[in-house]
């Protein structure tokens, strides 16, 4: 294997340990970008002031300050607003592409006056973006005989340019996203059966086309889609996760509380599926579970604002006052150190 590939797959914290063993020596070690992006994708909100100040650090290169403004997005949107205008309108596409894709993360009646100028970019992959994020927002066809869809050539041009790439599943997925936003279901389910067809393994394939089922209001269908996934890879969290989710809609407590555990057991770094299943476990009235769940998730990555919420609150509960009343501060001096407060 070359060396580089072997790099590649290294974390964010290796490399800074790497590079200091190489002495490359840092002003201030915890609170340098390499590790705010590690943070960050472990779902540590305190990460958001170091990574707003990359973006916004002329000095830093522009792929530095795109991961920033894509991890910053992913974490906390609404820190994105005040540099937004500023991003979109750098002359860094790479800039413009990162605060395209964070603009998704908004709400929808924020967006559209954002993108419109990026519609008409001179760069292929930001106009790409633009048209991703506008097509949810925009309607399929105009109510007016005479007038026209104001975005209808950005639109072609994306269909013209996704359609040279139809053997790649992943491609398949983006074009069924978009079909489905314009509302042509039939067109979407359609590209997500093509993609599993292509790659029975491609797992964001499988839990849309499952979510498209259910939709449909087809759940033996979503159902089926998540056990043959399942079966072919039975350590896809997304896919447990998915399944217990249907479980859940279904009435089945218990089969949906497994299926929990066993995305959670499945995540890398215990965030989101933890704190779900830690909730579903106070649901059926295994508090003291859930609240072992959630202190582990707490230890193994801090910062998550909604797993110290639900300590705070379950502790309370179980008439734990002293601990509840230290989340409550831990709570608090996290979104503080978020720059929220």
């Amino acid at each position: 294997m070359p060396a580089t590939n072997a790099i590649a797959d290294q974390s964010a914290d290796w490399a800074y340990s790497a590079l200091a063993d190489w002495g490359v020596t840092f002003t201030d070690r915890r609170n340098h970008p390499a590790r705010a992006v590690h943070a960050a994708g472990r779902g540590d909100i305190r990460a958001a002031p170091v990574l707003l100040d990359t973006a916004n650090d002329t000095g830093a290169t522009g792929m530095q300050r795109a991961s920033a403004i894509t991890h910053l997005g992913r974490l906390l949107p609404e820190q994105l607003m005040p540099s937004l205008p500023l991003w979109l309108g750098s002359r860094d596409p790479l800039i413009r592409l990162a605060a395209a894709e964070a603009i998704g993360q908004l709400p929808p009646e924020q967006r559209q006056a954002l993108l419109m100028p990026l519609s008409q970019d001179p760069v292929l992959a930001v106009r790409m973006m633009s048209a991703e994020q506008l097509v949810g927002l925009v309607p399929a066809a105009s109510g007016s005989p005479g007038q026209k869809d104001p975005f209808e050539a950005l639109f072609r041009e994306y269909m013209t340019v996704q359609s040279q790439h139809l053997d790649m599943p992943s491609v398949l997925t983006q074009l069924s996203s978009f079909q489905q936003a314009r509302g042509d279901t039939e067109a979407a389910l359609s590209l997500l059966q093509s993609a599993l067809r292509k790659n029975p393994e491609a797992s964001v394939s499988r839990v849309n086309l499952a979510d498209l089922y259910r939709t449909l209001g087809n759940e033996a269908a979503a159902r089926e889609t998540l056990e043959t996934g399942i079966a072919l890879n039975a350590d896809d969290g997304a896919l447990w996760f998915s399944l217990a989710l249907l479980e859940v809609r279904e009435g089945n407590a218990e089969q949906g509380l497994r299926a929990l555990a066993k995305a959670a057991s499945l995540e890398e770094t215990p965030g989101y599926y933890h704190y779900v299943l830690a909730v579903a476990q106070n649901d059926q009235g295994l508090s003291t579970e859930a609240l072992a769940t959630l202190k582990a998730t707490h230890r193994a990555a801090p910062g998550q604002p909604n797993v110290l919420a639900a300590l705070m609150q379950y502790s309370q509960l179980a008439g734990d006052r002293q601990s509840a009343q230290r989340y409550r501060d831990e709570l608090r001096a996290t979104v503080q150190a978020a720059g929220l407060q």
